[in-house]
């Protein structure tokens, strides 16, 4: 059966593309018509008359827009965090609770996936129609994101220690370099399996969990994977003082440097958080080229 055509009358405001400025813009009082999941049309309100056999939506006093993209998201974990993430802090971590509230609780199967649940209804609630879940893989995870509705960047995680905490001023790390590689093979496996996902709305990437607890040389090997088999590659990065006084301690550089000495800064490379640079004044780092650096590579496209 071919489905009928729709238009969306009315709308008040409209966010369209337009090609001779190479930039989105606004539109008032506009009519939206879609053919075979395609924009056929965007006209004057009223411009085209109704016709028998088409779906109308009236969009009267509402903002029409393409779907949003969220890049970085854990759906499966921050609604079991609400009032715990955002009321907590550890004064001896900068007043982040990142690192103590993963020693208190995880979430079984069951938990993870009403939490995606709810998690994917409120970002299409938001306008999102395109997310990358970092969540990891649990029962149901594919069925689960497909049955949203939404197209979604498949990231499982894989990384070479876990933190720890022996008091509350000391993060500790517990490495386990085999089973980092095992973790990375499984991600892999999961990449293939959301690449050919019969949706056709699943893609994989490449996500070393964060950059403190993954082997330089497996950053290296997923970076490079990453960049043979087209796919995007991100970590968390300087998202916290104790991860960023940690590469320096181990490396002599911060996150942000340490990241472009591996060569992780390259197309298609999402670096997640960073948001504390070596001129933040919770880092007083000696330098002050982290910014330089991503202007740097942003400047020449790499990212």
């Amino acid at each position: 059966m071919t489905e009928r055509p729709t238009i969306i009358r009315n709308a008040a405001w409209a966010v369209v593309w337009d090609a001779s400025a190479g930039r989105h813009v606004y539109r008032r009082d506009v009519d939206i018509r879609l053919d075979g999941g395609s924009i056929a049309a965007i006209e004057p309100k009223g411009a085209t008359p109704p016709s028998p056999g088409e779906r109308a939506i009236d969009a009267t006093g509402h903002l029409v827009m393409p779907g949003l993209i969220n890049i970085h998201s854990h759906p499966t974990t921050e609604p079991a965090y609400r009032g715990v993430r955002e009321d907590h802090g550890v004064p001896e971590h900068q007043m982040t609770g990142l690192f103590e509230r993963l020693q208190a609780y995880r979430l079984d199967d069951t938990g993870r996936r009403a939490a995606a649940q709810l998690s994917y209804s409120e970002m299409l609630r938001c306008g999102t129609t395109t997310a990358m879940d970092l969540t990891g893989d649990f029962e149901g995870w594919f069925d689960t994101m497909a049955a949203s509705g939404m197209r979604w960047y498949v990231a499982p995680a894989f990384a070479s220690a876990r933190w720890g905490m022996s008091a509350p001023q000391t993060v500790t790390w517990t490495w386990d370099e085999a089973g980092g590689t095992r973790g990375f093979q499984s991600a892999q496996r999961v990449i293939a399996a959301a690449d050919q996902h019969p949706s056709g709305r699943l893609r994989g990437v490449v996500f070393p969990g964060q950059i403190d607890t993954v082997t330089p040389e497996l950053l290296r090997e997923a970076a490079a994977w990453a960049a043979e088999t087209s796919h995007p590659f991100t970590t968390h990065i300087s998202q916290a003082v104790v991860e960023v006084r940690e590469i320096i301690r181990r490396h002599g550089v911060t996150s942000v440097r340490f990241a472009n000495d591996l060569g992780l800064l390259r197309p298609g490379t999402i670096l997640a958080h960073c948001i504390l640079l070596d001129d933040h004044p919770q880092v007083r780092a000696h330098t002050r080229s982290d910014l330089d650096i991503l202007s740097v590579v942003r400047t020449n496209g790499t990212f």
